[in-house]
């Protein structure tokens, strides 16, 4: 350490103990004998030869090795997302940014950034779960859950879980529900009420539950609350992504490339003459 003389000297032992801290985790660590503890469990011994990566994300979010059903749900859920049609937002935007000449790490998380919405995507199952809740919520007061329906569909609020944009159905919903009844996770309360709302919704307005609602409820039974959500819903696409990327990473030019003539201009009129203020 340098003195105000320009000379060396040693450092203070006291000041430097005073600011130490030690990080505090609940998650793992890499100890002594070199061994990776994650959750209590030795990565390299117990956990690598039995494992797979949904596993290994439930593990890590909730600190617990999933069962056998519950890992055969989690692992239904992640190949569910992982479908490459680059006219699907997220995905398109790794094409392009792939195409572009954009590294694989940037690709993916261009498309990540573009999935972390409210219309679709991670965001949308924090507010699913939230939806969930307040109608949990009204029916412990005494409400019919038409009743409660009736009254968000009269104000025209966003059902989150519920309703698709262009189509009238979520062809991922009837197979995960399958799935969940297979692996004998369909009898869980948050699944269960997700259905009775979709019943519900389909009799009032005719909306059908999307990928967001049906997740949300799945995990939700698993012990899952609405960060933890996003936290496994930010993996889903990530394999999808990484394809989409090498796809089209040699493309001999950029995916979507755009005319004049796609671009409809509304903006004002140009005026001749027109002096701008300074």
């Amino acid at each position: 350490m340098a003195h105000e003389n320009g000379k060396n000297c040693n450092f203070d032992a006291d000041l430097l103990a005073k600011w130490h801290r030690k990080a505090i985790s609940t998650l793992g660590i890499m100890n002594e004998h070199q061994k990776i503890i994650v959750a209590g469990h030795d990565l390299q011994k117990d956990l690598l030869p039995v494992v797979d990566l949904g596993q290994m994300m439930h593990l890590f979010i909730k600190r617990v090795v999933p069962s056998k059903n519950v890992s055969d749900m989690l692992k239904c859920l992640v190949v569910s997302c992982n479908y490459p049609d680059i006219r699907v937002w997220p995905i398109g935007t790794v094409a392009l940014a792939a195409s572009s000449g954009a590294s694989c790490a940037a690709s993916v998380s261009a498309g990540n950034l573009a999935v972390d919405s409210l219309i679709f995507g991670h965001r949308s199952l924090i507010e699913t779960n939230n939806f969930f809740i307040s109608i949990q919520n009204e029916i412990e007061k005494g409400r019919e859950l038409g009743e409660i329906l009736s009254a968000l569909l009269k104000q025209k609020t966003t059902v989150y879980g519920y309703g698709r944009p262009l189509f009238k159905s979520d062809e991922r919903v009837p197979v995960l529900i399958r799935e969940a009844k297979r692996n004998n996770l369909s009898e869980g309360y948050w699944f269960k009420l997700s259905l009775y709302i979709e019943s519900e919704l389909q009799s009032q307005k005719g909306l059908g539950m999307n990928f967001s609602g049906i997740s949300a409820a799945i995990l939700k039974d698993l012990g899952y609350n609405g960060e933890e959500m996003v936290a496994f819903s930010t993996f889903l696409p990530i394999i999808n992504f990484i394809g989409v990327y090498h796809e089209h990473r040699n493309s001999s030019t950029p995916i979507f490339p755009l005319s004049c003539n796609d671009i409809d201009y509304c903006g004002p009129e140009i005026q001749d003459n027109q002096e701008v203020s300074k």
